[in-house]
């Protein structure tokens, strides 16, 4: 587990998904299918992952060289920065062809996010009780400290996935300690739309 600085990580008085599903089932017209955006996030994913692993193996090569370790692996380097070359232009390639779709797609999601926005706002506020979110960010160490009221209290965070610019890890978990780890095992990998 590798501590993330700067989450910002919310408690809120009330289950988010919960009342999301609500306003969901009560829209006056349907979520809009998001197959084809997935559809178009697998296809970026392969890309983008070996650019980044291409970048990794290129790096560490490039570390053990400053380190004194040039003489074997500095015939490695040429063909792993040739490999990240060929792979990055896949990747642009790959980018120029799907973004406008995604971009197109995540709209059309968006737009339809911004017509339940009010009532989920007038639903949140109702479920607080005058219980205000309470917001801070996690510091270098990946450690947030909050003063808590009385009552129950949900923690809420996102966070880009490294490894996929497409997806985040998503956080809503109801407090029921002093001490709750935001962990891969504890979160959902999930689309960003």
């Amino acid at each position: 587990m590798i501590p993330l600085g700067g989450v910002r990580v919310a408690l809120v008085s009330f289950d988010r998904d919960s009342l999301r599903r609500a306003v969901e089932a009560d829209a006056t017209s349907p979520r809009p299918n998001t197959d084809q955006l997935d559809s178009l996030f697998q296809r970026f994913r392969g890309p983008y992952q070996q650019v980044l692993e291409l970048a990794r193996a290129r790096d560490d090569l490039r570390d053990r060289i400053r380190e004194g370790n040039s003489s074997a692996i500095a015939d490695s380097l040429a063909p792993v920065e040739q490999a990240y070359a060929d792979a990055d232009r896949v990747l642009a390639e790959t980018r120029r062809q799907l973004q406008p779709q995604i971009e197109a797609l995540r709209k059309s999601l968006r737009a339809w996010d911004r017509t339940v926005a009010p009532q989920f706002d007038s639903l949140s506020s109702q479920l607080a009780r005058g219980r205000r979110p309470i917001i801070d960010s996690t510091d270098a160490t990946g450690w947030t400290h909050f003063e808590i009221p009385p009552g129950p209290w949900w923690v809420v965070a996102w966070v880009l996935n490294p490894n996929d610019p497409n997806s985040q890890w998503y956080w809503n978990l109801p407090l029921t300690g002093d001490t709750l780890h935001l962990t891969n095992a504890t979160g959902h990998l999930r689309p960003r739309y």
